[in-house]
């Protein structure tokens, strides 16, 4: 297997096509989320400026995927921007509220996950 020019470690996954960019974060609760989200965050915002690309905040959101209730939501931020919640995600064309994709993902160990997507 192929090693991705940007390394976010073992609590991270990241799914690029074009300019279509998905990072996804695992963790038991929500409020871990900020603290686990902050090292891997900072190698996308500097590999951004390392390679001359611009980040386009307006184009940037993150959701939580969860089969339980959450209270918290919270603060992403990429470098010095903030990404806005949102309860629904849009990738390659294709629209999923968070339900929808709650059921993808139940499969999984882990009780929530945190999708960053990120467009130029």
């Amino acid at each position: 297997m192929r090693k991705s020019p940007l390394d976010l470690g073992q609590t991270a996954r990241i799914q690029a096509f074009a300019d279509d960019i998905v990072i996804l974060f695992s963790a038991p609760a929500t409020y871990h989320f900020s603290t686990m989200c902050h090292r891997p965050l900072s190698k996308v915002a500097d590999w951004i400026t390392n390679n001359k690309l611009t980040f386009n905040n307006n184009k940037s959101f993150y959701t939580i995927i969860s089969s339980k209730r959450y209270s918290h939501i919270p603060r992403i931020k990429i470098g010095s921007h903030n990404i806005k919640y949102c309860t629904h995600i849009k990738y390659l064309g294709i629209y999923k509220t968070y339900r929808g994709l709650s059921k993808t993902y139940r499969g999984q160990n882990t009780s929530t996950t945190l999708i960053i997507r990120s467009l130029k």
